[in-house]
């Protein structure tokens, strides 16, 4: 469980396919050399980005699990998603009030998904040619029985 201050160098194509929950953050640096590929398979797993990656690079998101966001701030060129993988941001990120801005992409791409407990505003800025998705949570519904 890499919970800690490695540094990851990506180059080309590198899967990460932990065998448990994992989470990126503490002193870590993730670093997608530009063009290069991060798939994460969470298989089943809890797989959360804790803090802003910033890249040139892509990063693919592949089947079942949980993808979450832990940090507002993601600049990212592409992101990619297959096989039901869904985007997701973790607890005590953003409430059910306002929008927070989770992901900015240069590149859009069609799969990508998030999970349904969200709802997904896009704005596009057409000075940084970006794409940014912002998300707030959906409120539960209450039931007042008197």
């Amino acid at each position: 469980n890499w919970v800690n201050a490695v540094t990851l160098s990506v180059k080309d194509n590198v899967t990460i396919a932990p065998e448990a929950d994992w989470t990126f953050g503490d002193d870590g640096v993730l670093e997608i050399v530009n063009h290069s590929t991060l798939s994460l398979a969470a298989g089943g797993h809890t797989i959360t980005l804790a803090k802003p990656v910033v890249t040139e690079g892509t990063v693919a998101l592949k089947g079942a699990g949980k993808y979450e966001i832990g940090a507002a701030g993601m600049k990212i060129r592409r992101v990619t998603c297959a096989d039901g993988a869904a985007i997701s941001f973790a607890e005590g990120m953003g409430d059910t009030h306002g929008f927070t801005d989770i992901l900015t992409v240069r590149e859009p791409d069609d799969s990508i998904a998030f999970d349904r407990g969200l709802k997904i505003k896009l704005r596009y800025d057409p000075l940084t040619d970006e794409t940014t998705y912002s998300a707030r949570r959906r409120a539960g519904i209450v039931l007042i029985v008197r």
